[in-house]
């Protein structure tokens, strides 16, 4: 199908999943639960064979006062205060390499590398609720009587608080952050640049976490998606708590968060992701009302996409 066609289809799709009556006061009442936190942390130099440049593991205390991890890469020598990126990681991955970070450090900014707890990294989960954990994070605390039990409220919270913290740094310009990653990286980029007014700029690849009952609808309930067909499966055979289900998901939904956001977005998807499927990315790009820039990869699935680190590394040095 001709890529003008296949956008046309999406152009003004704006998403199925409900959106809870209260998701702005959850989301301001969440913000001030974090804001009463411990906002301390600790740096630990690492060593790596690159001249110029400074490496540490970050740690601060999460939402659960679970210890987060973070890598922080920064030139040796700064002049001022400098830029800096954040990003995240993919669904059960982690930080990768340090020298993925490095072209960021020989060009005057830091970068800022965060894990999320219970996944490829080395962030403590302290996570407890009542309900099913076995089959995956996105729908842990689904079930639990107090809907700020959900795993995914406190990591959007964790990464908040890192972007706060990186923000304080005394060499960092608060003013000039950017948040990027893919599929669970894009999510938790969009998510800190909307509840962090600070953030300037965000560089996104196919974001995950949004559209949970198209994804259901379309029977795409798979892989990253698998917990989904599980739950009804193991807990509620007969349906009789869908509403439920994804009004309490709601909560979490990227693209409820997309309007809110007010940074630059750089936006790259591929029309061939069966993972997350571009209908649920387009739920999320056709409710920014900021300054967007899409980047469509026609013959792409779910997968590593040629260019897109210099693309991206692009936008963050004329933004930034």
């Amino acid at each position: 199908m001709p890529l003008k066609s296949t956008i046309d289809n999406y152009k003004d799709y704006l998403g199925i999943s409900p959106k809870a009556e209260d998701f702005e006061e959850y989301w301001k009442e969440s913000v001030e639960d974090m804001n009463k936190t411990d906002f301390t942390y600790t740096l630990e130099k690492k060593e790596f064979p690159m001249k110029d440049i400074e490496i540490f593991d970050l740690y601060f205390k999460g939402m659960n006062n679970e210890r987060v991890h973070c890598e922080l890469v920064k030139p040796k020598e700064t002049k001022g205060e400098i830029p800096a990126v954040m990003s995240f990681h993919g669904y059960t991955s982690n930080a990768d390499s340090i020298y993925s970070k490095v072209p960021y450090a020989y060009n005057d900014m830091a970068f800022l590398a965060f894990e999320v707890p219970g996944q490829g990294g080395k962030s403590e989960d302290n996570y407890t609720a009542d309900g099913p954990t076995l089959y995956g994070q996105i729908i842990r605390g689904v079930d639990d009587k107090d809907k700020k039990k959900l795993f995914f409220r406190n990591i959007y919270l964790n990464a908040l608080k890192a972007s706060i913290i990186l923000g304080n740094m005394d060499f960092i310009d608060e003013d000039r952050i950017g948040t990027t990653g893919k599929s669970q990286g894009g999510a938790l980029s969009l998510v800190v640049a909307s509840l962090n007014k600070k953030i300037k700029s965000s560089a996104v690849i196919y974001p995950f976490l949004s559209d949970f009952k198209k994804i259901f609808e379309m029977n795409m309930c798979e892989d990253v998606y698998v917990e989904f067909k599980n739950w009804f499966r193991k807990y509620d055979t007969l349906h009789e708590k869908e509403d439920e289900f994804f009004e309490r998901l709601s909560y979490i939904d990227v693209q409820n968060f997309a309007d809110k956001v007010d940074c630059n977005v750089l936006f790259i998807t591929a029309l061939l992701d069966t993972t997350c499927p571009p209908i649920t990315q387009f739920a999320i790009y056709n409710k920014l009302n900021c300054s967007k820039d899409l980047k469509v990869y026609c013959e792409y699935t779910h997968e590593r996409l040629p260019y897109s680190d210099d693309i991206i590394y692009k936008f963050f040095k004329k933004e930034l």
